[in-house]
């Protein structure tokens, strides 16, 4: 009969087999990772996501008792972070605001191509149609001209050879 082991001996056994399956931590790249919890069936932002739930969690009561995070949990929060998190200071929402913007860039650039196989079509609705002035509603229809003009053009300037 085994002797019923504490939870260290448990975790430092678990580790042992682990490395012995699957190398060092350090000897498992990032896609290798990925591949790894994709045959077992694991998202892996889910997973990343879960993680930094349970340590933001752990990090809560330090916070609450005015104590100091310990380093690897405050370095495993950073790493974890959810892009979409609320930025804390000004660093963080110029990335954000960076990343944002370059997304934005990379869809427009798909707009001429999507515009060579159908013109985009665009339906105006007023909201409130009582609230609405006769040169409210021309200047919105202004504004929709222009950006059908505009994406007509990209469109046939995709199209020149």
């Amino acid at each position: 009969m085994q002797k019923k082991l504490n939870p260290r001996e448990v975790r430092n056994k678990l580790i042992r087999l682990s490395e012995a399956l699957f190398g060092e931590p350090a000897e498992v790249d990032e896609g290798e990772a990925e591949e790894l919890l994709a045959a077992a069936g694991i998202d892996a932002s889910e997973l990343d996501a879960r993680m930094y739930s349970r340590l933001n969690t752990t990090a809560q009561r330090y916070w609450t008792k005015q104590q100091s995070v310990p380093p690897l949990l405050k370095q495993a929060l950073e790493e974890l972070r959810p892009a979409s998190a609320p930025a804390r200071n000004e660093k963080e929402l110029a990335i954000q605001a960076k990343s944002l913007i370059e997304r934005l860039v990379e869809t427009a650039k798909l707009v001429p191509a999507l515009a060579k196989y159908q013109t985009p079509r665009f339906a105006t609705l007023y909201r409130n149609k009582g609230q609405i002035t006769e040169s409210d509603k021309d200047l919105i229809d202004k504004a929709k001209s222009e950006i059908e003009d505009k994406l007509r053009k990209m469109g046939e300037e995709g199209n020149e050879p």
